[in-house]
């Protein structure tokens, strides 16, 4: 089976920030590697991936090899901030990513968002929490860069490596509110079973044509059908489940499908997707009693 779900919690390894930072928006847009593969592509040699680490050039030659193409967005003075907070807005708002540069020259980290007036930050040194939530005064703070190197002529600077896919389509993942709510609460593990399970539901509920018509839409329209298919198979009096519960994980199904742009045909076929969540909620339910 293939994984469609990647969790953001890879541990970065030594001089990867750049790499990873790379790996992470292109699996927002759809395009899967590995850090390792990155660097290789960027033209690393181990010692200089270990102990410089990736500059923007190395990374745009890694991007353009794996399906993505970047442009540098350079601001030389604290007081242009503001707009190029709005640069980045408009670009994470088209549908697509930002890798920024931080820590005065020393680190990089993606954007994969722009949620509730906040920038959503995948930082690769951090392991807990997946997400970090920047605001546009915090975001300017942290990445503002100052050349303390007196033999160096870099200037002062907000720097950021703008990414999208070759082909110009948007981003594969969404972060919405709830994607990144669901994400801080649940284990990467059962998020990552959850997307498989609904990309293989939809590939076996499409019948011809293209899968364009998204799978949330169809689960939010047929959410009371399936609940009440459930509850009539699984109900008793002894029952530690409520209909709450089972409603709230049947809508954390419909946040991935959601946030994974999950699609299926025109022509797919309805009850074959409200037989399999309905047995995918009472197999849940029969397995160990609860959700």
């Amino acid at each position: 089976m293939t994984t469609f779900f990647s969790p953001f919690t890879t541990q970065q390894k030594k001089g990867h920030c750049g790499p990873c930072s790379l790996l992470y928006s292109l699996f927002m847009l759809g395009i899967e590697t590995t850090q390792t593969k990155i660097a290789n592509k960027a033209g690393l040699s181990a010692w200089r991936r270990y102990i410089h680490g990736a500059d923007e050039s190395d990374l745009a030659r890694a991007a353009q090899q794996l399906g993505a193409r970047v442009r540098f967005e350079l601001v030389t003075t604290k007081e242009s901030g503001p707009a190029f907070a709005r640069k980045l807005r408009a670009h994470l708002g088209s549908g697509h990513q930002v890798i920024l540069l931080v820590g005065n020259f020393s680190h990089w980290v993606s954007v994969i968002g722009y949620v509730n007036e906040r920038f959503v930050i995948v930082d690769p040194g951090d392991r807990d929490p997946v997400f970090n939530f920047w605001s546009e005064r915090k975001m300017l703070r942290n990445a503002w860069n100052e050349n303390e190197d007196e033999n160096s002529d870099e200037p002062n600077q907000y720097f950021a490596i703008l990414v999208q896919r070759s082909d110009d389509k948007k981003c594969k993942w969404k972060p919405t509110a709830a994607f990144l709510s669901l994400c801080a609460r649940g284990a990467a593990e059962t998020l990552t079973t959850m997307t498989n399970v609904l990309e293989q539901l939809a590939a076996r509920a499409s019948l011809r044509g293209e899968r364009e018509v998204p799978l949330y839409k169809l689960l939010q329209h047929n959410e009371e059908t399936v609940l009440d298919n459930v509850w009539l198979w699984t109900y008793t009096d002894s029952s530690s489940v409520s209909k709450a519960d089972l409603r709230r994980h049947f809508q954390d199904y419909t946040v991935i499908a959601e946030a994974a742009h999950i699609c299926v045909s025109r022509d797919a076929n309805l009850v074959s997707i409200v037989a399999q969540l309905t047995t995918l909620l009472c197999a849940f339910i029969w397995a160990d009693g609860n959700l």
